[in-house]
């Protein structure tokens, strides 16, 4: 990548993109990760030990996203977060065997492609730098930026510090899960 890849960018995403060490490293086309942590369906819940691999794809768009929670320390727990053929889906099983969510359409799909862009913005930068992706300036610290997929858009603003490293990343395109079903949620 080079600073002629950044022609045209609002300053503020080109600044950011320069942060994250894109100009003069060859051109992001995939992503692997592995993540040991914890993690809490709420912030009255319990934490749970996780262990997650996750693949993510600029080629193709797609997401595949695998964890193993222990709930209750004892209990193996899987989820599978989906993204691909511009299809989302949530599913998770206890065990392994028996499911405790299932969750696919328009929501899951917008939600998993966001959930995409979110990655790409804090982990794999170049993989925005595509006729897939579009950027304009929010402030002197904020850019939005959205990508399409299978005719779906979603869009977010990234607030940078002062070196241009990502500090928030906001958006409308993701979707709760509420007792009264499925809304739009920041």
């Amino acid at each position: 990548m080079t600073e002629a890849d950044l022609d045209g960018l609002p300053p503020v995403a080109a600044r950011y993109l320069r942060a994250m060490g894109v100009v003069g490293r060859p051109r992001t086309w995939e992503l692997r990760v592995h993540f040991v942590g914890r993690f809490r369906r709420g912030p009255d819940q319990a934490w749970m030990p996780l262990d997650a691999w996750q693949y993510n794809s600029a080629v193709d768009v797609a997401r595949l996203f695998q964890m193993r929670l222990m709930f209750a320390r004892v209990v193996p727990m899987w989820g599978w977060d989906t993204y691909r053929g511009g299809r989302g889906r949530m599913r998770g099983k206890v065990l392994n065997l028996v499911p405790v969510a299932d969750g696919s359409g328009p929501e899951f799909d917008t939600s998993e492609l966001v959930t995409w862009l979110n990655d790409a913005v804090l982990m794999a930068p170049a993989m925005l730098l595509g006729t897939r992706t579009a950027w304009g300036a929010a402030s002197e610290d904020s850019f939005w930026v959205s990508v399409t997929d299978a005719g779906r858009t979603v869009r977010a603003e990234v607030f940078v510090d002062g070196e241009g490293r990502p500090r928030d990343f906001r958006t409308e395109d993701r979707f709760a899960d509420l007792p009264g079903g499925l809304v739009r949620a920041p």
